[in-house]
Formats: structure tokens, sequence, C-alpha cells
């Protein structure tokens, strides 16, 4: 009984990172915290130089992640790669940490990013692209018909998590601005 303790108290008590967890599909079973920041970088890297297009009809606006300071968080995420199994009671942490170590568990990676920075970036947008609806009209001047316009409205609402979730792909994506016609 004492050597069963010992033993379940050996694996509570690791330092570092279970068996059979991943971030972004890089391996960190069984590394520290250390070792993993290490092995995430080149993930954190690819996210820095990320670029994303948003379009509609012939307009197009190129962005990229350091305009909205995106990053990947790396220590967060390693924070709460590391957490799994080791946080909680005794009897969850060696279900989680076995349960990890047969199936595998993929630790979703986390961002950041600069909230002001995007809104600015959306409203620049809008003042583009928002236009009231005009009813046709009769010119004076020449006699002759100015034909109706459709408006057009940018939804902010909806745009945000498209690129958010745009620049957390990994290949670089290209994203229907989603404008209503009036």
């Amino acid at each position: 009984v004492f050597i069963s303790l010992l033993v379940i108290w050996y694996f509570l008590a690791s330092p570092n990172i279970y068996k059979g967890i991943s971030v972004g599909g890089v391996d960190l079973s069984e590394r520290s915290r250390n070792e993993a920041a290490q092995l995430l970088s080149p993930l954190e890297k690819s996210y820095r130089g990320k670029k994303i297009t948003l379009y509609h009809d012939e307009m197009a606006f190129s962005v990229d992640a350091t305009s909205i300071d995106f990053t990947a968080d790396v220590d967060g995420t390693i924070e709460e790669a590391w957490s799994y199994g080791h946080e909680g009671p005794w009897w969850e942490r060696i279900k989680k940490i076995r349960m990890a170590s047969q199936y595998g568990y993929e630790n979703p990676l986390k961002f950041n990013w600069n909230e002001g920075k995007l809104v600015q970036l959306i409203e620049q947008w809008q003042s583009m692209i928002v236009r009231q609806p005009r009813n046709a009209a009769l010119s004076i001047m020449s006699g002759g018909i100015i034909p109706e316009e459709q408006g057009r409205k940018l939804s902010s609402d909806e745009l945000r998590p498209l690129i958010i979730a745009a620049f957390m792909k990994t290949e670089d994506e290209a994203v229907a601005l989603p404008v209503t016609i009036l």
C-alpha cells in the first residue's frame, strides 16, 4: 500500500507536462516549461508574420498581425498545458493523466491581440465602405436621370470574429467582408 501511494505521489508531483499533451500538433509529453517554450517558438513566429486579406467587390484590404499586435500566447498556453493533470483533486488528476497518456490531449493555442487597434481598423473600413442608399432623381442641370444607388453597411459585429479566426489559422487567409446591401 505504501509503495502504491509513493508511486501515485511521484506521478502527481511531476514538474513536467504529462505524457500525451500537445499544442498545435507539437507533442509536449514529459517536457519542462522551458523545453515546451523552445518547441513552440517556431509556431509563435509563424503567427507573428501572418497576413490576411479582406475584400468586398473591387476593394481589398491587407492586414498583418503586427497591425493589431496579434501574437500566440506561448507562456499562457504552456501554463494551461502544464496545469492539465496538475490541478484538482488527486482522483481527477489521475484520471486526466491516464486519459492524456492513452488517448492524447490537444491543448488549444492561446492568442492575444490589441482590441483597440482592431476596432480602429474596422472603423476605418466602415468609413470607406458604408454608403447610404440614394433614390433616383432628375437632374435640373442636365435634365437627365440620376440613377439610384444602393446603400451598403459593414457589420462590425460579424467582422471582428472573422478577422480573429483568420489570424488563428496557420495559412494566409482571404476573408469576405460582411457587407449588407441596403
